[in-house]
């Protein structure tokens, strides 16, 4: 048992109906005064994470990458990890997977402090601070209007309802924003995938200059092939690295956490991506 509220509902079961010497009582009401009933109890000697991530991400980043570990450096499996900036301006969890590793969201533009939390049983809690900085050159991709084509069209061959299916090959338009107060020249964008089944086949656009505070939506598209053996529920990440003239560059992470395992549009049911 990890919490004070199943400890005591325990006791209740174990105890009633007997209730000697008013135990049952006097246990429920030592949990009350302990505090909240859905506090984690320790129940071995705690030790410590070692925690890897980034101190600070530009503005405009739409991601933060956090890696778990033991006290021996082992990969830690199920931590929870929470980001959180001002009154929930930023607030995402979720849980390292097998090798330790979690990519969280950050859905603001916005610069400042942003808290990282991370917990798990009979592991003493972790805090600590991402800073979100202004710098004068900063340039990112624009998350909500990417824009996805699987019809049948062009250089893309899918069903057309603007989902990922498994055996699609997708053009996706991505735009960028200048963040930043520089204008920057020869601005220059790759595409990666970090999904197996996932192969991008146009990797590269040119989005050239830039001017401070301009958006563009670039004429070209990146390409990516889904293979067939994709299943639904499978999530597809794409990294998008943005580099200048100045040998500046910037990261922005496209996640799509709902592939549809049919290939016919009639057959398709919505998903949230």
């Amino acid at each position: 048992y990890r919490r004070q509220r199943q400890m005591c509902i325990r006791d209740r079961f174990h105890s009633y109906p007997s209730n000697p010497n008013s135990y049952v009582s006097t246990f429920t009401h030592w949990n009350s005064l302990m505090g909240d009933p859905a506090l984690q109890m320790w129940t071995g000697i705690p030790q410590s994470f070692q925690t890897t991530y980034s101190n600070s991400i530009t503005r405009g980043t739409n991601f933060i990458d956090v890696h778990v570990a033991d006290s021996d450096g082992n990969n830690l499996k199920g931590a929870l990890v929470t980001i959180l900036k001002g009154n929930d301006v930023v607030f995402e969890s979720g849980y390292t997977d097998a090798s330790g590793n979690i990519t969280l969201p950050v859905t603001t533009t916005t610069s400042g402090n942003m808290t990282v939390t991370i917990t798990e049983n009979n592991y003493i809690p972790h805090q600590g601070t991402i800073i979100i900085t202004d710098p004068e050159s900063n340039v990112n991709l624009i998350t909500s209007q990417i824009e996805i084509d699987d019809d049948s069209n062009a250089a893309s061959n899918g069903n057309g309802d603007g989902y990922l299916n498994n055996g699609e090959t997708v053009e996706l338009t991505i735009p960028i924003r200048n963040f930043g107060s520089d204008d920057l020249t020869g601005v220059v964008g790759e595409l990666v995938s970090n999904s197996n089944n996932v192969t991008v086949v146009s990797n590269s656009i040119s989005y050239g200059n830039i001017n401070s505070g301009e958006s563009i939506t670039p004429n070209e598209t990146f390409v990516f092939e889904i293979d067939n053996s994709v299943i639904e529920g499978s999530e597809v990440e794409l990294r998008l690295t943005l580099e200048d003239d100045n040998n500046n560059s910037w990261n922005g992470v496209l996640s799509y956490n709902c592939l549809l395992y049919t290939s016919d549009a009639a057959d398709d049911t919505p998903c949230v991506d």
